[in-house]
């Protein structure tokens, strides 16, 4: 039986990929491409994000004991820097500028599925810090890789299928663009500020 702390872990990284507000960002990039290449691109992103994230899930834990980081510190400074992410998105500071560079370098480069759509749009910081943090809270295990990489596997196709549908859709009006982050804001907040809860609490106990 699967874990039901994947429900939690999947819509956390579900929120921090932003698969909505980045959809904008992919389509603007997408101008200079046909229908047809900008669906290919996001069909190679489903690849490129489910590959980022299963290696982060291989290797999070081991670059932690490599450095001698306990996993509390960790989920203490996760939980800081997804809740500092969490309350930029919802304060609606996040999208001006750093995208609007990103606008300009990916025009400059033939294919942009790998940077900067995967990393740092999709598998940035926040969603490796997540992924790790989650191995940090349970027994690192066949069973949690499994349960892993079956909630990475749902949001990699997820994004894909958002991203390939944005092109055939009218654009997405700024309104909703702007709920949507809010939204995701708060829940990334949330649970960073879990994370922190419970690093302290693993600590001193």
């Amino acid at each position: 039986m699967m874990d039901k702390s994947i429900i939690p872990y999947a819509v956390t990284l579900f929120a921090l990929s932003n698969p909505f507000g980045n959809a904008v960002v992919f389509v603007t990039m997408m101008q200079t491409y046909s229908k047809k290449q900008a669906q290919l691109i996001a069909l190679k992103l489903v690849f490129t994000v489910w590959f980022t994230m299963m290696l982060v899930s291989l290797l999070g834990s081991q670059l932690l004991h490599l450095f001698g980081i306990s996993f509390q510190a960790f989920s203490v400074a996760g939980g800081i820097l997804l809740s500092s992410i969490g309350i930029t998105m919802s304060s609606g500071e996040q999208h001006a500028s750093s995208h609007n560079e990103k606008h300009q370098k990916a025009n400059e480069e033939s294919d942009p599925t790998i940077v900067p759509l995967t990393i740092p749009l999709i598998s940035g910081p926040g969603a490796m810090v997540t992924i790790i943090a989650y191995f940090a809270h349970h027994n690192y295990s066949i069973d949690t890789l499994i349960t892993s990489s079956v909630a990475v596997t749902a949001i990699a196709i997820a994004i894909g299928a958002i991203f390939a549908a944005s092109t055939l859709l009218p654009p997405m009006k700024e309104k909703w663009v702007y709920v949507s982050n809010r939204i995701m804001g708060l829940i990334i907040t949330s649970m960073g500020l879990e994370l922190i809860l419970k690093g302290l609490k693993n600590y001193f106990m």
